[in-house]
């Protein structure tokens, strides 16, 4: 079944939560030949649309617009008014917290005894959890609602609550609603109330078990979390689920009674959390006998928050749903059974009429139902005209559209819209529903035109555009009292031809045919034989020439109507001038002076109006004069930004797509830039000011459209051209969002179309961090850019009440909404949107408190919340570390004068960031090793981009190196013990070795699975990388999955499984870590050593659900360099009880394939060959057997092979993965030997011997260039090793023997050293040692990391303390 919203204009309507699943249509005739020009342009428009998440008529709403009364003292500034003004985006709220205990009492007076079935609230703060409902004819004696029994119901994580209650039907005047305190598990905090509606509805689709009992309650609610009867109770935030994944090992089933036998032939399940991939739909007469109805299995990833299923009509008193996964733990919020007597049809039709007298069309609108999920609607229309509200209805000829544009004919009478309901899907019509009457209002604009000193646009009729196209900036002037204009207004009015060769020469105007001749500073304008006096004489300014607009209006025979202060109102006909003060007042400001004063009282109850610079719209408020206050300070607000030296960015959602002409018809486009596309994904939302923003589908475009970088469209191609339909369309777009994107967005908060489009799209309308700080960021952006771009035509063109919606949603609904429950660059982000806003809008109230809490939130994240000692994130992903950066920049270029002490402290943080992208960097590419979702620009880009906050010497330094051959920074390989990263190198030159160990803790946010993995680049190559990294635009699920697992990176996987412990743990800690890692490190000339440990399970992970298969290993990986030999040592370590097949996996750089790479077997080695480049040998050693497995862009039966550079890529290319793989039963371990080799070198090893047995691993080699490598390690500490002369008691010993006979080495937890027989003393346990005039010293001792601090050491800038 599917229910299509049918309207055009984004403004508010109500859903019923019974009725089918919500999707949206435009009925394929509504859009005409406008439709027919945009399929041709290939757009791939279904022409969806959606509206008020209840799909109610609001115009049946009794609640609106009247009394409530309540018991405890609220704010004064939140009147009790805001509860029934039609309005989500105001609300009532109490001064005091409202604690366990506490009582309120909400009294609703309808005015008369109203017959009502539906009581609907809308709660921003959630804490309306435990209620009853009454209600009462006369006010005195209140009877209780039996059927409103909510217990403890849930309040979301994001705080918004809406909650429809559903009862029979009852005659009141009054409705009392009486709250109980927070529960002991809510937050404590005021209760508020953004809006009551009340309904009584007769026309929807019921579930048929909604409220029923439950049979089986008592044997199942012992296995729940919360009251079972929550997932029929009609209110689908609220949530039953199972405790624990053993509960449904042998099955679980909800059995409803639905009181009498009741047909049934549909399904919807709405859920939450883990989803359910099987059911079973059971029906009975009798509770014994049970026939199937319908079933589900699909895989987990195909599943969704909402799941629905028609199937054949079946009838019975009880229903039993099935789940049959035991490894399931649902939650489930709403199990809904329906039946549908006819496929498709229609109900809450209605007109949505705009009643100010500048209304254009009136649109039909409706809910359509269908069984069927059919998205396409093929309805049709038909408007009717009568004379009274109860007359005969005459079909209007020619109006079959959903949409109806009004006529004289239509003035002060009746209209009716029908629609006869169909889909594509249905063989026939459906019944057709007609709408309530509604009158026309006396349409004055009808035949009549306006100008506007004031103002750059035009009225032509109900028209609005520019006097000038080509110029916003343009407006018509006073001289000598009178009005004059420019050419072009009487060509848009009347098809005027004009001639004119500029300076002095004459003009001719032919306008309603009379040509008229006028000389420029003549004060006579001649037509034919005659002369005419004008009161002010035409004038050139700046190249154009304007002309006196009353003389030439009486000379084609226009009517003055009305004129004064600059304003005129011409045309035909007579007008009712007891309308003209309200029609001037709707012309200048778009919409009625009633909404507008409402607004803008509202508005300016935000300002500090006590400022000095301030008491002009204190003074303006105090006399209501609202609509000239919100112009005179959108002049004041864009001169400030004007005056500011800094830039702001507008269009950051990356995939924005399409053009400004397409916007202003309505398109809006994106682009993900993956999956080979190049073309954009469009959808049609309505003309400019009347958008939808919310469309129901699944591609993320409601996500885009809250967030509006399209509108950075507008803002460009106005800068570029001047074309003022760019500047008029930008204005009312942000209008209309200002207006009605919130109503939209709350309506379908938590309601089964929230379900059908995802969390994720409406979690950006409000309370998702970092969205709503996008919505901010951008919204000031293209404020800033619009006006940087032409000042004047900013203030021309763009309506106060415009700014002041863009500044309200950014402060009264994106910034409160920017909570603090988010991982690391969302947290950054949203807490430096706070003090950009402070510094910003310095004329708020809540200025300083924005500053503050934006400030103490840095100071949080920087303390505690992500940022680690040494630069690094608990966020593992490189690309958005660097959001602390620009958080910062950002934050710098709004302070006006001096920064203030707390921001010069917060930025020696930001320098260790930067210090940490610099010394991470590898030498070929010059950009960080790339860690999580993507990589960075290179250093010295950063450098550049980030020189107003940093301005570092240890990143000038390695630029120099990088860019001009410099020497680079006193050391070469660097630990990070907070994050985890350790980076073994020889040099900054480009040709230099670097090797990346990730030996990191669990992250949060974009970290993978990659524990104990390296990346190795020598010779200005790439050899060892990871696969990359998921894509946001991809669809390839399973090559996301490979590409987030351990399986695409270099480190050992264990029987065929993968790392678990992000799936285990969660992506989400939030919390830094307070110490280092307790591993060791080393640097020297000669040696670096790094180690890193895994001892999370590994297993199976596939579609988000995992099955541990190995949970008894700890990985230790330890590395070990030298230099001089120019190799690599890996040693990985695997402490086991059981017996199992480890699999060393090692992923190489893109640039190399299949072809490139010999493998033997037996004598354990890998080798590359690829001609004309650098080149790399890998030598395995153990005690086992190694099997290898070579991917090379495979998919089955497991992907493997492939790389992803970012994530804006979802084309992944063919590379090499090589398994080597090894049996053991217990410890084991493999020791791999690394050796590089560059452009035209032949292989380095001469000989190679496997020297492990008895507990030890290891090598002894022969290097072509003379030297010989000998290696031997244990799994333990405590091993005698000996190698030649030199003897070890402890973990490993490392022998490198020169070509002269000179011994260098590496010695691990030795607890006894000798040489030639003899006892050496040592420094320490872990140390280089080197053998010189026959004698062993130790030197160097390996360090275990406790801290870190940068400090400066030379002319080469800085080094490390790790204490």
């Amino acid at each position: 079944m599917n229910i299509k919203r049918i309207f055009a204009a984004a403004v508010s309507v109500c859903i019923a939560f019974s009725s089918g699943i919500c999707k949206t249509a435009f009925a394929e005739t509504v859009c005409g030949e406008r439709v027919a020009a945009r399929a041709a342009q290939g757009e791939e428009n279904e022409k969806r649309f959606t509206g008020n998440g209840y799909n109610y008529n609001p115009k049946e709403n009794y609640a609106l617009g009247k009394k409530v009364t309540v018991n405890i003292e609220g704010e004064k500034d939140y009147p009790e008014v805001y509860m029934t003004d039609g309005d989500y985006a105001t609300d009532w709220h109490s001064k005091k917290e409202f604690l366990q205990g506490d009582y309120a009492e909400f009294v609703l007076d309808l005015e008369s005894v109203q017959t009502v079935n539906r009581f609907c609230i809308y709660a921003n703060l959630g804490n309306i959890l435990s209620y009853t409902l009454w209600y009462s004819a006369d006010g005195e004696k209140y009877i209780n609602i039996p059927e409103v029994t909510p217990k403890n119901q849930i309040c979301p994580d994001d705080l918004w609550n809406v909650q429809r209650l559903k009862f029979n039907a009852v005659e009141a005047r009054y409705l009392k609603l009486c709250v109980d305190g927070t529960k002991p598990y809510q937050k404590a905090r005021v209760i508020a109330v953004n809006e009551f509606e009340v309904y009584n509805k007769n026309d929807e689709l019921i579930s048929v078990i909604e409220r029923k009992p439950l049979v089986n309650e008592s044997s199942i609610q012992t296995l729940m979390y919360f009251e079972t009867d929550k997932i029929n109770d009609g209110i689908i935030q609220s949530r039953c689920a199972v405790r624990d994944y053993s509960y449904t090992a042998n099955g679980l089933d909800y059995i409803f009674d639905a009181g009498d036998e009741v047909n049934v032939n549909y399904l919807r399940l709405i859920q939450w959390g883990e989803f359910i991939p099987s059911y079973k739909l059971w029906y009975s007469s009798d509770n014994v006998n049970y026939k199937l109805a319908a079933e589900f299995n699909k895989p987990l990833i195909e599943t969704r928050e909402l799941i629905t299923q028609s199937f054949d009509t079946v009838k019975g008193r009880y229903f039993k749903f099935s789940l049959t996964d035991p490894t399931q733990r649902p939650g489930i919020n709403e199990i809904q059974l329906l039946y549908f007597e006819n496929p498709t049809y229609a109900h809450d039709v209605y007109i949505d009429a705009d009643v100010n007298m500048v209304a254009k069309k009136y649109y039909g609108r409706y809910i359509l139902d269908n069984i069927n999920d059919d998205l396409t609607d093929a309805s049709k229309y038909q408007w009717y005209r009568a004379e009274t509200e109860d007359g005969e209805l005459t079909p209007i000829s020619g109006a079959n559209t959903y949409d109806y544009e009004i006529t004289a004919e239509d003035c002060e009478k009746y209209l009716v819209f029908e629609v006869t309901p169909k889909t594509n899907a249905d063989s026939g019509y459906g019944e057709p529903v007609k709408s309530a009457p509604v009158r026309v209002a006396y349409q004055t604009m009808l035949n009549k035109n306006s100008v506007d000193c004031s103002s750059s646009y035009i009225m032509h009729g109900k028209d609005k555009s520019f006097m000038d196209d080509s110029d916003a900036a343009a407006v018509p002037i006073m001289k000598n009292g009178r009005v004059m204009v420019l050419p072009s207004l009487f060509e848009k009015l009347y098809g005027s031809d004009f001639a004119w060769d500029g300076d002095l020469a004459p003009a001719r105007l032919t306008v309603g045919g009379k040509e008229i001749i006028f000389s420029p500073n003549s004060a006579k304008m001649a037509v034919g034989d005659e002369y005419i006096n004008l009161a002010a004489a035409p004038f050139n300014l700046n190249g154009r020439l304007y002309l006196p607009l009353n003389e030439i209006l009486e000379l084609i025979g226009e009517k003055i109507i009305y004129e004064k202060d600059g304003f005129v109102l011409f045309g035909k006909g007579e007008t009712d001038k007891s309308v003209i003060p309200e029609l001037v007042y709707q012309i200048k400001y778009g919409e009625s002076s009633e909404s507008l004063n409402k607004f803008g009282e509202k508005f300016f109850k935000n300002l500090d109006l006590e400022k000095s610079e301030m008491q002009v719209f204190k003074c303006l408020a105090e006399k209501g004069e609202y609509a000239r206050a919100l112009e005179l300070y959108k002049n004041k607000f864009f001169d400030y930004l004007n005056s500011l030296d800094i830039t702001l960015r507008m269009g950051l959602m990356s995939s924005v797509g399409g053009n400004a002409e397409d916007l202003s018809n309505g398109i809006v486009a994106m682009n993900e830039g993956g999956a080979g596309k190049t073309e954009d994904t469009v959808k049609f939302f309505g003309d400019p000011g009347h958008f939808n923003w919310f469309p129901l589908d699944k591609d993320g475009m409601g996500l885009h459209a809250t967030v509006f970088s399209q509108g950075s469209k507008f803002v460009e191609a106005y800068n570029e051209t001047g074309t003022g339909k760019y500047l008029e369309n930008w204005d009312k777009t942000w209008n209309d969002m200002g207006k009605n994107s919130f109503n939209q967005y709350f309506n379908l908060y938590y309601t089964k179309d929230a379900f059908e489009i995802s969390s994720f799209i409406l979690g950006c309308g409000r309370n998702s961090p970092f969205f709503s700080s996008l919505q901010i960021n951008e919204t000031y952006g293209q404020i800033f850019n619009l006006v940087k771009g032409n000042v004047v035509a900013a203030k021309l063109g763009v309506r106060g009440s415009t700014l002041a919606r863009m500044l309200e949603r950014v402060t009264g609904i994106s910034l409160t909404g920017n909570g603090t429950n988010a991982i690391s660059n969302q947290f950054v982000t949203a807490s430096s949107i706070y003090v950009i806003t402070g510094q910003l809008l310095s004329d708020f109230k809540d200025s300083e408190n924005w500053t503050e809490q934006g400030t103490e939130r840095l100071q949080r994240y920087l303390n505690s919340y992500g940022y680690l000692p040494d630069g690094t994130d608990m966020e593992q992903s490189n690309n958005y570390n660097e959001y602390l950066l620009t958080a910062f920049k950002d934050i710098s270029d709004v302070f006006i004068g001096e920064w203030p002490q707390w921001f010069k402290d917060m930025l020696e943080k930001a320098n260790y960031r930067m210090r940490y992208f610099s010394a991470s960097s590898v030498q070929n590419s010059k950009q960080s090793a790339l860690i999580g979702q993507d990589t960075i620009g290179s250093v010295s880009f950063l450098a550049r981009k980030f020189s107003s906050i940093v301005s570092d010497p240890l990143t000038g330094t390695i630029t120099d190196a990088y860019d001009n051959g410099g020497k680079g920074p006193n050391f070469t390989s660097i630990a990070f013990p907070y994050g985890g990263y350790y980076f073994l190198r020889n040099g900054w030159g480009k040709n230099d070795f670097y090797m990346f160990l990730n030996g990191a803790r669990a992250g949060n946010g974009h970290s993978f699975n990659e524990a104990n993995s390296i990346q190795l680049s020598a010779y200005g190559k790439d050899i060892l990388k990871r696969a990359g990294a998921p894509s946001y635009g991809s669809e390839d699920l399973l090559m996301d999955e490979y590409l987030e697992s351990s399986k695409g990176v270099s480190t050992v996987n264990v029987d065929g499984g993968v790392q678990l412990r992000l799936a285990i743990k969660g992506p989400n800690t939030i919390q830094s870590y307070g110490d280092t890692l307790k591993t060791r490190f080393y640097s020297s000339d000669s040696f670096a050593f790094a180690e890193g440990k895994y001892d999370s399970p590994y297993g199976k992970e596939e579609e988000g659900k995992y099955e541990i298969t190995a949970s008894d290993i700890v990985h230790n990986r330890e590395v070990l360099f030298s230099n001089a030999a120019k190799l690599y040592i890996v040693a990985d370590k695997m402490k086991a009880d059981l017996s199992h097949t480890y699999n060393q996996s090692w992923g190489f750089s893109k640039d190399y394939t299949s072809d490139d790479f010999e493998i033997d077997g037996e004598e354990g080695w890998i080798i590359s060959n690829k001609q004309n480049d650098v080149n790399v040998s890998l030598y395995n050693f153990t005690d086992s057997d190694v099997d290898y497995n070579m991917y090379y862009g495979q998919r089955t039966p497991e992907i493997r092979g492939w790389y992803r550079q970012g994530w804006g890529v979802t084309e992944p290319d063919k590379k090499v993965d090589i398994d080597a793989n090894w049996r053991a039963v217990g410890d084991t371990a493999m020791v791999t030997l690394i050796i590089p080799r560059d452009i035209g070198t032949d292989e380095s090893v001469k000989a190679v011997k496997n020297l492990s047995a008895n507990g030890l691993y290891g090598f002894e080699a022969q290097l072509t260039d003379g030297r010989k490598v000998t290696y031997l390690t244990g799994n333990s500490n405590g091993n005698a090793i000996s190698i030649g002369k030199i003897g070890c008691t402890g973990e490993f010993l490392l022998v490198i023997e020169d070509a002269d006979g000179s011994i260098s080495g590496m010695a691990g937890e030795c607890s006894e050293l000798s040489y030639g027989g003899r006892t050496v003393q040592k420094s320490g346990t872990n140390f280089e040692f080197s053998v010189k005039d026959g004698a062993l010293k130790t030197e160097g001792e390996m360090i275990i990391p406790t801290g870190f601090k940068w400090i400066e050491e030379g002319d080469r800038g800085f080094n490390v303390l790790y204490k």
